[in-house]
């Protein structure tokens, strides 16, 4: 068992998210796909599928709950709150278990460390007499959250037939469960519970072996559902005097929960919820939301009587009185999808993607999301028209010469030009030169976009030879092809090299391919193209595998294959006849040398302000490398850090403030670096942030902005040296401690910064208080 303490590290208000510190964590998750919620005392919980949000009624804010402040995974399930108690059990799809209780997070890892055969699944979450107990694919697990311990376990059928269990609800002397075979009910003292022979199924049902998804225990019945095969062929069974009988009183929606609270007996349903108060005597259907379409997932009365509703699509909306509806979620994306994340012009956009493994299609249709002062806004279908019909987006690119020229490559039907966040051209076959797949006609799958000194756009256009195109400033297309070496191959990621040479990646172990128009892309003549392979003397790439690449500070090209990294560091090499093979990077690991991360699935590939090297891998998280590659940095995966997941899809990096994002399988999440992009010119006033630096401070104060390798000097009013560093990009940082690892005394300290050359200077002044 683990605890961690909440309420002192990440709380976000609904809105704007506050620029974080240097070394700390935030999450960019979505907050509009809500799953369940639960009303306790003055908080009022709503999970997602990533994380939990709330509502605090003290001071009327929305504050957040996720890996980075306490919570042990992602993947909610279900949540439930006891009064008596006062705990509320977060449940996940791996059957982890997290207890919140008095400002503490309590981890319950027992069901997730067993090793079972099948789905360990918790569904639902009940109480009775201050026990929690689990609905499981597996049976009913019965915690008791107090002792922070499982008691015991109850399981419905025997052998390879155990029950999956959807429901567990209690009366003054049984528990009642609804299963993937019927209702089954035991007697509290029948005697041993774990014996599957304690539990009846309930024959009287017309259908006694269907599949129930709920049951509820009113004081009008007890009301237990038939999940239909078809919509609208869902059966709504009420039992009453010892009968059987169609309950008759809701629509034919599909239904999803059945609660109660007191009198009121509530249905909640895919379209709809609909409750029944005053002894049955009273009913309300919620079936919209002013102009919105409800999707619910549950819904939780408070103390006060005010309805709580956790929306698919709508995040949490609060219900005061009837037909009045507030909705709340903290700002997110519009999705957790993170196929690519780029950066530019202080902003970072996210390709929602999806290709398939083998890079056919996937038909993810989530659109694009912008991350701009610190704020995010998502583009889609039901914001965006073109989003209704194109799907698979797979790369943003925004024009280095103009922040309002935004492209958006599309895995199949072309490339997307937005202006000023409008979509101004579709471009295809009809006005580019982009080129169908020679295979799949009418397909047009566009991958990387890079943009050249010129104003060239240049674009991936994978699946025919025409797999290189350009337009020019003045609207003009022209395509190049690639034959022999790329012919119906998909094509990736496109940088362009410090001359001007176009890397291209061919997906499905293709390689990469070097397009060389010589300055002169109007004149095929004098161009040259190869294709960089794993054979020696043609690029010697450790796997022909490549998934990223990206040029450094010093023009190399760091290579992101399925066996590890390779750097080419003289690609102006690539077409002289002189050697250019890919190099890797010796490491030393408790005392192995081998080379840098050769077991692994390198993704992603990243270069920061201090031109040190960020990958990410398909399974072991993300690696932060020193400017050489040869020293570990960082290391970072879901063992040592909020990282949502060790499934790391793409990086991108804010080069302003250093803070680097991280796309996984369960969504964004970003950690601020301590790097930054060196400044063109050293300026004479310095950002010193904290400023004051408080007594509870004890992260790195940083100092910015200053150009690369700028050399910095923290002395007190005497002039005592007291720290010496070297800027890493555009920024350096101190601890607060002096020559001597020691805490700085409370005054003031002089910082001095000269450039590499010892011409351009600046001096600022930091507070430290004790």
């Amino acid at each position: 068992m683990k605890f961690s303490i909440l309420f002192i590290a990440l709380f976000l208000v609904q809105g704007l998210l506050a620029q974080i510190a240097l070394q700390q964590w935030r999450d960019h998750l979505p907050y509009s796909q809500t799953l369940a919620v639960a009303a306790a005392k003055d908080k009022i919980f709503c999970a997602t599928p990533s994380s939990l949000f709330y509502y605090d009624a003290a001071d009327d804010q929305l504050k957040r709950l996720n890996t980075i402040n306490g919570l042990s995974e992602v993947n909610i399930t279900a949540i439930n709150f006891d009064e008596q108690s006062g705990y509320l059990v977060v449940a996940y799809e791996n059957a982890n278990i997290d207890l919140i209780h008095d400002n503490q997070i309590y981890n319950i890892s027992d069901i997730k460390r067993k090793s079972m055969v099948g789905s360990k699944r918790i569904n639902r979450i009940s109480f009775h007499q201050q026990l929690a107990y689990l609905s499981c694919d597996f049976g009913i697990v019965v915690l008791d959250p107090i002792r922070k311990e499982i008691k015991e376990t109850y399981q419905m059928g025997s052998g390879s037939k155990i029950l999956s269990i959807y429901e567990t609800v209690f009366t003054d002397t049984s528990i009642i469960a609804a299963t993937s075979a019927g209702l089954y009910s035991a007697n509290f003292d029948a005697g041993n519970l774990n014996d599957f022979n304690s539990w009846h199924r309930d024959n009287t049902l017309p259908k006694p072996t269907a599949t129930y998804n709920d049951v509820a225990v009113h004081s009008s019945g007890i009301y237990a559902n038939i999940p239909g095969v078809a919509y609208g062929t869902d059966t709504m069974m009420v039992k009453q005097n010892g009968q059987w009988q169609p309950f008759t009183e809701l629509g034919n929606e599909p239904l999803h929960q059945i609660k109660t609270y007191g009198d009121t007996l509530l249905f909640v349903m895919e379209y709809s919820f609909k409750y029944f108060y005053n002894n049955m005597q009273s009913s309300f259907l919620a079936y919209t939301y002013g102009d919105k379409g409800p999707m619910p997932a549950d819904v939780s009365f408070d103390a006060k009587g005010w309805a709580w509703i956790a929306d698919k699509k709508e995040g949490l909306v609060k219900s005061k009185v009837q037909w009045q509806y507030q909705f709340c979620m903290p700002n997110g994306p519009a999705f957790k999808n993170s196929f690519s994340i780029t950066s530019s012009n202080g902003g970072i956009w996210v390709a929602s993607g999806g290709v398939q493994t083998n890079w056919d299609a996937a038909y993810v249709n989530k659109g694009i999301y912008h991350f701009s002062d610190q704020k995010w806004s998502s583009y889609n279908a039901s914001n965006t028209d073109v989003f209704d019909t194109i799907s698979d987006v797979v790369y943003v690119y925004t024009s280095p010469f103009d922040a309002s020229e935004v492209y958006v490559s599309s895995w199949g039907k072309g490339l997307i030009r937005l202006k000023n966040y409008q979509v101004n051209t579709i471009y295809n076959t009809t006005n580019s030169s982009l080129s169908n797949s020679t295979f799949y006609p009418g397909f047009l799958a566009v991958g990387g976009l890079c943009m050249d000194d010129e104003k060239n756009l240049w674009v991936a256009n994978g699946f025919n030879p025409y797999g290189l195109s350009y337009r020019k400033p003045n609207g003009t297309w022209k395509s190049f092809n690639l034959s022999p070496y790329v012919t119906d191959q998909p094509l990736n990621g496109l940088l362009i090299d410090d001359w001007g040479q176009k890397w291209v990646v061919i997906a499905r172990g293709g390689g990469i391919l070097v397009y060389d128009d010589n300055g002169t892309p109007d004149n095929t003549a004098d161009d040259h193209k190869t294709k960089i392979t794993s054979a020696v003397n043609q690029g010697h790439l450790p796997s022909m595998g490549v998934n990223s690449i990206a040029k450094d500070k010093e023009g190399g090209i760091w290579i992101g294959t399925d066996k590890g990294v390779a750097v080419i560091y003289s690609p102006e090499n690539v077409f002289s006849g002189y050697n250019y093979d890919a190099q890797q990077i010796y490491v030393e690991q408790d005392g192995i040398t081998q080379y840098l991360l050769e077991s692994e699935v390198v993704t992603a590939v990243v270069i920061d302000g201090a031109n040190r090297k960020w990958f990410g891998t398909r399974n072991s998280g993300v690696f932060l490398m020193s400017e050489n590659g040869a020293t570990l940095v960082h290391h970072f995966d879901r063992s040592n850090s909020p990282l949502l997941s060790n499934n790391i899809y793409s990086i991108a990096i804010e080069h302003e403030s250093g803070e680097v994002f991280f796309g996984t399988e369960n969504g964004i999440i970003s950690y601020r670096g301590t790097a930054t992009q060196g400044a063109e010119a050293q300026v004479e006033k310095l950002n010193i942030f904290p400023n004051p630096v408080k007594p509870d401070f004890n992260g790195l104060i940083a100092i910015k902005p200053l150009v690369d390798q700028a050399d910095v000097k923290i002395t007190d009013l005497d002039g005592n040296l007291v720290h010496q560093t070297t800027a890493l990009g555009g920024q350096a940082v101190w601890n607060g401690n002096n020559l001597h690892g020691e805490r700085v005394a409370s005054g003031v300290y002089l910082v001095m910064v000269t450039d590499a050359e010892g011409k351009q200077t600046a001096m600022g002044k930091i507070l430290i208080l004790k």
